[in-house]
């Protein structure tokens, strides 16, 4: 065969990289702006904790969950300035002997209040309290962005489920089941995808964010996989596997 000819396309990027720089400059900015009052809130949460033993045990746990959700943040507000940067590292990591039933309660009990005031039932079950290694802080996180967006999508009245068991000798499994809309075939393999746009019944157009991205660096950095069950009108399951101490 001869070639006949020879094929030149030209594309004008200027729109795309205007995309790109206004993506990154308000990244930089969102990141800025909740350090301020992430820092107040932390301070404030760090103060009513001097004071635990003269409060209430109902406003104790109010000081905890504050400070706890305040570094989560916090570390977010991080991860934002550094995508933000073009330096998203490799997830650094404590190796901790964890239970992870016990980091599920913990977890989960942090969203108890506002679980009730949206009158929707939020339950936990451990089946089998497995031993990880893995850092405690970072695997909170990844919990309760699952559970953050269970109680998003969750209709009022309905339940989620919170499930610690076993998945096999040397692999614990955690499962965040929800009432919701479900998601798209077509969204659910890119769902974990950075800036993934889509689209549930009775929600407004919305994006995943950073939220289940980041998430999956975190699950993947333990040696883990994540990964989403869901069919219409018939809610979701997000799933996370990671090894026990005994696969370590």
């Amino acid at each position: 065969d001869r070639a006949l000819g020879t094929l030149l396309v030209l594309q004008d990027v200027t729109y795309l990289r205007d995309q790109d720089r206004a993506r990154t400059n308000l990244l930089a900015t969102l990141s800025h702006e909740i350090r301020t009052p992430v820092t107040s809130l932390t301070l404030c949460a760090q103060l009513l904790g001097r004071e635990e033993a003269s409060l209430p045990p109902e406003q104790r746990e109010l000081a905890e969950a504050i400070f706890e959700e305040s570094k989560r943040i916090a570390l977010l507000s991080d991860n934002l300035l550094n995508l933000a940067r073009g330096q998203m590292p490799a997830i650094a990591m404590q190796r901790m002997r964890l239970n992870l039933g016990k980091i599920v309660e913990d977890v989960t009990e942090r969203f108890m209040l506002q679980a009730q005031e949206k009158r929707v039932c939020l339950e936990t079950r451990i089946e089998q309290a497995s031993e990880i290694p893995g850092d405690p802080v970072k695997l909170s996180w990844v919990i309760s962005n699952l559970i953050g967006n269970a109680l998003r999508y969750t209709p009022e009245g309905k339940s989620i489920e919170v499930t610690a068991r076993s998945a096999g000798p040397a692999m614990a499994q955690l499962e965040v089941s929800d009432s919701g809309p479900g998601i798209a075939p077509e969204i659910r393999d890119r769902i974990f995808d950075r800036y993934t746009q889509y689209e549930t019944e009775g929600h407004v157009p919305g994006s995943a964010d950073l939220g289940l991205a980041i998430a999956k660096d975190i699950v993947e950095a333990h040696g883990g996989r994540i990964f989403v069950e869901s069919h219409a009108h018939r809610g979701s399951t997000f799933v996370v596997q990671l090894p026990t101490m005994q696969a370590a």
